[in-house]
C-alpha cells in the first residue's frame, strides 16, 4: 500500500471520506488537525460542519469554540450545551 505523506493529499482523502461517512469523528478529527498548519478559517469551516454532522461530540464544539471570539464561542458552548445537556466537559468550558 502507497500511503501518502503529503498533506494536501491526505486532506483531499479525509474530504472523500466524508462525504460517506459524515458521522465519523475520527476522520473529523484527523482532518482538522491537518488543517490546523495551513488554514484557520478552513478550520472553523470544517469545525462547523463536524458539529452540525456529530453534534454529540463535546471534543468537536470545544474545538470550535477555542477558534472562536469570547463572544462567538460563549454562543457556540450554549448550542453544545443544548445538544449535550449531560456533557460536563462542555459546562466546565462555559465556565472558564
Amino acid at each position: 500500500a502507497n500511503i501518502t505523506k503529503n498533506a494536501s493529499d491526505r486532506i483531499e482523502i479525509y474530504e472523500m471520506s466524508l462525504k460517506y461517512v459524515s458521522n465519523h469523528e475520527i476522520i473529523w478529527k484527523n482532518l482538522i488537525n491537518l488543517l490546523k498548519v495551513d488554514d484557520i478559517s478552513k478550520v472553523n469551516t470544517y469545525l462547523r460542519k463536524a458539529v452540525e454532522c456529530i453534534p454529540s461530540s463535546a471534543d468537536l464544539w470545544i474545538t470550535l469554540a477555542k477558534y472562536e471570539d469570547y463572544e462567538n464561542a460563549k454562543e457556540i458552548l450554549n448550542k453544545a450545551r443544548k445538544a449535550i445537556p449531560n456533557n460536563l466537559d462542555i459546562w466546565i468550558t462555559a465556565l472558564k
